[in-house]
């Protein structure tokens, strides 16, 4: 049997689903690559938020495997919707890659940074750099070209990005104190719900830990009522059989945010990021996503 593999064309996701397919052969499973071209890659001109969200780069990928053109598609899982598509499940979800954000160097005499994400920029305004956000939307090429024709001080992006494409060998960067993405660093690979073959054949290549940790937080997110375009992190750290989630949200501005951690047993670890949203919005967070635009 040949696994169909549906993906974006950016050169990050067919990075990410060489990868899959990489592992896949490892196994004996012979692949074949499906290109997509998505509407989150063609309307480049305006921020991610005002577009319809992250679900603009996973959507017509998934309908290729829904419609039998493909038999799962891969996607960074920060970039799935909370809930999934109709007639599709998560089958897989391979070692986790680094879950940080990191702010690319470029000038030093600089304040300008190049940072499209909502939740990026209201932590990173708490960090008090004074930093003066440019939105950049495009690959991961494209904005580093942009930060540096633009000559902005630096670009905040996923440290797993910049891994992925062995980028992190050409540019200086710093890790930032900011929580990640739900998901961030992980990668989701959605199969039809109906497919049996196929999901015997990517859990073997599926992290026990990664799944256990991502669904805690895509519920956490979920018990926050928000998508992944929310101005709210979560990080989750495994040590031996526990598990420690430190999750946050925040005002726009940065003036605002609420932190809280919780840990207990990897077992139980979606009830402990459902109890962690629960604490975080009984103390201001609510308040906080109220004033939010709609």
């Amino acid at each position: 049997m040949k696994i169909r593999i549906a993906t974006r064309g950016s050169e990050l996701a067919l990075m990410q689903s060489k990868w899959v397919s990489e592992q896949l052969n490892n196994f004996g499973v012979a692949t074949e690559l499906v290109i997509i071209k998505t509407q989150g890659d063609i309307l480049l001109d305006k921020p991610l938020h005002e577009i319809g969200g992250k679900g603009l780069f996973t959507k017509e990928v998934d309908r290729a495997v829904l419609d039998g053109l493909a038999d799962l598609s891969v996607h960074s899982l920060k970039d799935m919707p909370v809930e999934d598509e109709e007639g599709l499940i998560l089958g897989a979800i391979p070692e986790r890659e680094s879950s940080n954000d990191v702010l690319v160097l470029n000038n030093k005499e600089s304040k300008r940074i190049g940072c499209g994400s909502l939740r990026r920029r209201a932590q990173v305004a708490r960090l008090d750099f004074g930093y003066v956000f440019e939105d950049v939307r495009g690959n991961i090429h494209t904005r580093l070209k942009k930060m540096v024709d633009n000559n902005w001080a630096g670009l905040v992006v996923a440290e797993a990005a910049l891994k992925r494409l062995n980028l992190d060998q050409q540019y200086n960067y710093k890790i930032l104190d900011i929580l990640p993405s739900a998901g961030q660093g992980a990668l989701g690979l959605r199969i039809r719900e109906a497919d049996s073959q196929t999901k015997e054949i990517v859990e073997k290549i599926n992290s026990d830990r990664a799944m256990r940790s991502a669904f805690a937080e895509s519920r956490f997110l979920k018990r926050l009522g928000g998508g992944c375009h929310l101005p709210a992190g979560i990080r989750s750290v495994i040590s031996g059989d526990e598990i420690i989630f430190t999750g946050g949200v925040f005002s726009l501005s940065g003036c605002d945010g609420v932190i809280c951690e919780k840990r207990g047993a990897l077992a139980h670890a979606e009830e402990l990021a459902v109890l962690l949203a629960e604490e975080i919005l009984s103390q201001g967070a609510e308040q906080i996503l109220d004033k939010l635009d709609p």
